[in-house]
């Protein structure tokens, strides 16, 4: 997937400096990381309301990070109770994470 994240844009948008946007760039991935794990876990344990909570957690940081390429498949499994949906939501995220960790400022 192409993904249509500009990091100087996003820190200008946000008001820092790119080398400080960089900090809470990678702090924002690392954090997303362990929540998409979180999700994973969740959906192997076929608990709904987990993954629906750290999926929420997940989408209002990808929000104030405007990483916007998520917000559909974060939004897919917030309104599910299926397994699959989420499966397939969760994956498609974690392919996401991986293109956008491949980012450099």
């Amino acid at each position: 997937k192409i993904i249509n994240y500009h990091i100087n844009h996003v820190a200008r948008e946000i008001g820092l400096s790119e080398e400080n946007f960089m900090e809470l760039f990678q702090d924002y991935l690392e954090e997303a990381h362990i929540l998409s794990d979180a999700i994973s876990d969740a959906i192997k344990e076929n608990l709904p309301q987990k993954w629906k909570t750290k999926a929420q957690q997940l989408k209002g940081m990808s929000d104030n990070m405007r990483v916007k390429d998520l917000m559909k498949d974060l939004q897919k499994m917030i309104e599910t109770q299926d397994l699959c949906v989420a499966e397939e939501a969760n994956t498609q995220i974690k392919e996401l994470l991986t293109e956008i960790s491949k980012i450099k400022g």
